[in-house]
């Protein structure tokens, strides 16, 4: 996160975004700026079944590996769920609380389809400070103010994420999870 870079006017354009990761104190409200998200990024794993099938250097794996990840990954997921698949029931042969889901649900062989999406980067967040500038336009027509302000949080209790003052608590939610485009000015 770029606190370092803050420079009294600067000007970002991107959009709203919400921080939810362990380690992060404060304000989970920041912009990322546009400048730094790459567009159709491929992320090497399938979308559908959740497993990895590109390796860390880009390159494709072969059949081979793919059937060797997939029955690992069959076999991890078999033995965190023994437990549960252990406690069968004599007369029915359920597991107890499992109403016939397999949690199996590897692609066959050739049938991954692989995650392309938006990469952001570290560099081009920033979080909002007391006293920054922030417009929030509409998501369908960036030419619409949604909102436009001085950033003053209202706290909460410590189990609560504060919100703007002056906003419902849901719809400034909504802006930040909905990821509205925005423009900040740095105070």
């Amino acid at each position: 996160m770029t606190d370092l870079n803050r420079l009294p006017g600067d000007r970002f354009e991107g959009f709203c975004h919400f921080i939810l990761e362990s380690g992060h104190e404060g304000s989970p409200w920041a912009v990322q700026d546009a400048l730094y998200i790459q567009k159709n990024v491929p992320f090497g794993y399938c979308e559908k079944c959740g497993i990895y099938i590109r390796q860390r250097d880009g390159t494709l794996k072969t059949k081979a590996e793919l059937a060797r990840e997939a029955r690992r990954t069959f076999w991890q997921r078999f033995w965190a769920n023994f437990k549960t698949i252990g406690r069968l029931v004599w007369s029915g042969g359920k597991a107890i609380g499992d109403e016939d889901a397999y949690p199996y649900d590897i692609c066959p062989m050739g049938e991954h389809k692989e995650h392309i999406g938006d990469a952001y980067s570290y560099a081009g967040l920033h979080l909002l400070k007391e006293g920054d500038q922030l417009t929030i336009y509409a998501k369908e027509n960036k030419d619409e103010i949604v909102w436009y302000g001085k950033i003053k949080l209202r706290e909460q209790d410590p189990y609560k994420r504060p919100w703007q003052e002056g906003v419902e608590r849901d719809v400034w939610y909504k802006w930040f999870l909905g990821k509205y485009p925005a423009t900040l000015i740095i105070s």
